[in-house]
């Protein structure tokens, strides 16, 4: 798995959105400044006396009585489930879309309970709204954890879709021998799986070099196409080199795993090279380390 420096970045900046949120969150629920309304004595507009109330409190200048409406437990039921979800937004923003590996498909779970959350805080402050006024600090508070959250969904959203675009069809880089011929600037098409087991996936970067039957080509970058979250737990990315001269029969394939980041070792299985062969691993990569391993000629398996 490679995540680049951009995706982390944004990740972790909507669990900070989130984050803020739910301590705003906690804030609103726990004071007693939702609605603020004036006396006037005696008829004496010259002369009034604030009045505040929360969910549970009403207060004067001079003291605070525990009373609350029906709808105040609603929507205190209401804006705690949306902040426990910010809360969980927040995680697995932070969590898992910067940092740690876990398969695509639960990267949609930070922009889930994102959304869910404002939903069901929006949900708590109609309802509110519904029997008092929301004109103080406490309820603009929620107001302004609405719109945290809101930012916190988009940003999570973009992320989550970046990391889960789909890989392109291998089948449109496949080349055959006698085009290779044909074409001395071609390129050579990589197919390789990543194995099933537990932090087999790895954030470093992985460089290749090529022994081939016309000559060498020096170390490259393998970079996936079409993911950003590549080289992970039980996947098989594409990496297509382009302007490659012919080379021939690939006869041993040389692996460097730079070691960057946290979980820096690799377990690949296999890595299909195009009309040369495959290329079976048993082993770990160590980060900072080069391995070597001879292709086995047979163009026509693949790492499926």
């Amino acid at each position: 798995m490679a995540l680049d420096t951009l995706n982390r970045k944004l990740a972790v900046c909507a669990a900070v959105f989130a984050g803020i949120g739910v301590v705003m969150a906690v804030i609103s629920m726990a004071t007693n400044y939702w609605t603020i309304g004036f006396d006037y004595e005696n008829g004496n507009r010259m002369v009034k006396k604030a009045h505040w109330s929360g969910l549970f409190y009403s207060c004067t200048a001079a003291q605070c009585n525990f009373g609350y409406l029906p709808s105040s437990i609603s929507t205190f039921v209401l804006c705690l489930i949306g902040s426990l979800f910010m809360l969980a937004g927040a995680i697995f923003s932070g969590l898992m879309m910067g940092f740690l590996n876990f398969p695509r498909i639960r990267y949609f779970l930070a922009p889930l309970f994102l959304f869910i959350a404002c939903v069901f805080i929006t949900a708590g402050l109609f309802d509110f709204a519904s029997s008092s006024r929301i004109n103080s600090h406490s309820s603009r508070l929620m107001i302004a954890t609405i719109v945290f959250g809101y930012c916190a969904l988009a940003i999570a959203s973009f992320v989550a879709g970046r990391y889960t675009i789909l890989t392109r069809n291998p089948k449109q880089y496949q080349q055959t021998g006698a085009e290779q011929e044909r074409h001395p600037l071609g390129y050579i098409h990589f197919e390789i799986r990543t194995a099933n087991e537990q932090g087999a996936g790895t954030d470093s970067n992985i460089y290749a070099s090529l022994i081939a039957e016309y000559g060498n080509h020096t170390r490259r970058l393998l970079t996936a196409t079409g993911v950003i979250n590549q080289f992970e737990r039980n996947s098989i990315n594409t990496v297509v080199w382009r302007k490659i001269e012919n080379l021939g029969k690939i006869k041993n394939i040389e692996l460097y795993n730079d070691g960057k980041w946290g979980g820096s070792a690799w377990r690949p299985t296999c890595i299909y090279i195009s009309c040369s062969g495959t290329v079976n691993i048993t082993q770990w990569l160590n980060g900072g380390d080069t391995y070597t391993f001879p292709v086995d000629e047979n163009p026509d398996q693949v790492c499926y």
